[in-house]
């Protein structure tokens, strides 16, 4: 619903890069954590995911301070 939503306004007014966390109930409740960027295209992660301006340097932090089962 958030993707189809942003790609018919990727011309405005939404310029926003969701990060989309919770439960997913057909998984047996298994965490599920995605990002999309500003026409909707999801980017699935298993580990993490960062959004906004500062994505690029985030993503080194994360992947230098990253433990399983966090």
């Amino acid at each position: 619903m958030v993707s189809a939503m942003l790609y018919e306004r990727r011309f405005g007014p939404f310029f926003v890069e969701p990060v989309i966390a919770g439960l997913d109930a057909t998984k047996n409740n298994e965490p599920y954590i995605c990002a999309m960027d500003l026409i909707g295209a999801q980017q699935l992660a298993a580990d993490f995911c960062v959004g906004g301006t500062a994505s690029e340097n985030l993503y080194g932090t994360c992947e230098s301070f990253f433990k399983p089962d966090m």
